[in-house]
């Protein structure tokens, strides 16, 4: 996924070493998401190259609009999304809405910056470039970023390593007592605000689903959580439960009841 003209085709058919789509230098050559089933030392993987994603001030309306609808529906059928980008050109809005698309949707994301060999002999260029990259950090903190080149092959074998990676703790599943020792140490580390004079209380955590990992908080009063407390549970949680590549979706609900046996898991 990306913006047009950033090497989308050319990645993927350096990465299954032939023609499968039109490359050219001419923006907008693809103009339909294009599945390409491909396998490398045993393990089968499913390329999506969509259309490249301009602007929505510039698209036009009629065959660009459809391609950019299906370019971002490949994103909801995708586990992986690769956030292809000019490194040549740097890192631009247009990037970072991108990349939002695909955390917006829960997906795991890679960044690439191709055409590095562009930026060979140009270390101020390569500085400014990175930190561009800086601002990812606000979008999506656990994606990994590879300096690459479809055109040289540069980096090109570290691709697949990161979305295996990347695809790894996307369906990790957590167990249930380290989750909530967790969240335990969390909470205590920093303590929940007190509202109306009474201190939030964060009873237990269980995970409901994975691809992401999507795990549940029970709290006394979910709506009184501020967005700040609840991302710090989010990156706490991230961070202690190893979770460094992939989205972790949080949600928080008010206790019913008493609390379920404990899992297994």
């Amino acid at each position: 996924m990306g913006r047009p003209n950033v090497g989308k085709s050319s990645l993927l058919n350096a990465l299954v070493g032939s023609p499968r789509v039109v490359v050219s230098a001419v923006p907008g050559t693809t103009r339909d998401a294009i599945d390409t089933p491909f396998c490398l030392d045993g393990k089968e993987y499913v390329l999506i190259d969509t259309a490249g994603i301009r602007r929505q001030g510039r698209v036009e309306r009629g065959i660009e609009k459809a391609g950019v609808f299906r370019s971002l529906r490949a994103v909801e059928r995708a586990h992986v999304v690769v956030a292809v980008m000019d490194a040549g050109e740097g890192l631009t809005d247009q990037d970072l809405r991108l990349a939002g698309q695909a955390v917006a949707a829960h997906r795991g994301l890679v960044v690439v910056m191709n055409k590095w060999d562009l930026l060979l002999g140009d270390p101020e260029g390569q500085r400014l470039v990175k930190e561009q990259l800086e601002r990812l950090q606000g979008v999506a903190p656990w994606a990994p970023v590879l300096q690459m080149s479809a055109k040289t092959g540069k980096n090109l074998g570290r691709l697949l390593t990161a979305v295996d990676q990347v695809y790894e703790q996307y369906g990790q599943r957590l167990a249930t007592a380290a989750l909530n020792q967790a969240l335990g140490e969390i909470t205590a580390r920093h303590q929940p605000p007190v509202v109306r004079g009474r201190r939030l209380k964060f009873f237990y955590a269980s995970q409901v689903g994975v691809r992401p990992p999507t795990v549940v908080v029970f709290v006394s009063d979910p709506q009184a959580v501020h967005f700040s407390y609840r991302r710090y549970l989010l990156n706490e949680l991230r961070k202690t439960l190893g979770l460094s590549l992939s989205p972790l979706r949080l949600h928080l609900r008010a206790r019913s009841g008493r609390r379920p046996g404990r899992s297994r898991t």
